[in-house]
C-alpha cells in the first residue's frame, strides 16, 4: 500500500479521518503532490537529506500542529 492509499483509506474512514496525515516523501512530483492533497492529506513534505534536516522537519512540525494550530476537542 502506498503513502497515497493509506491516506485516501484513513480520510475516507469515518473513525480516522480527522487524524491529520502528513506524508513525507522523497518524490518531487507535481503529480504526487497533487495525488496526495487529492484525497485530503494534510502536508506534503520532502525528506530531508540529512539527520539535521530531520531534526528541523521534525521542531517545525510539532510547532505548527503543537503551537500554532488550534485543535478540536471531542
Amino acid at each position: 500500500m502506498s503513502g497515497i492509499e493509506l491516506t485516501q483509506a484513513l480520510k475516507s474512514d469515518d473513525a480516522y479521518n480527522s487524524i491529520p496525515v502528513l506524508m513525507l516523501s522523497t518524490s518531487n512530483n507535481k503529480s504526487d503532490v497533487r495525488d496526495f492533497y487529492s484525497t485530503f492529506g494534510n502536508a506534503y513534505i520532502r525528506k530531508p537529506e540529512s539527520i539535521e534536516g530531520y531534526e528541523r522537519v521534525i521542531k517545525e512540525i510539532s510547532r505548527f500542529w503543537f503551537g500554532l494550530v488550534v485543535h478540536a476537542v471531542q
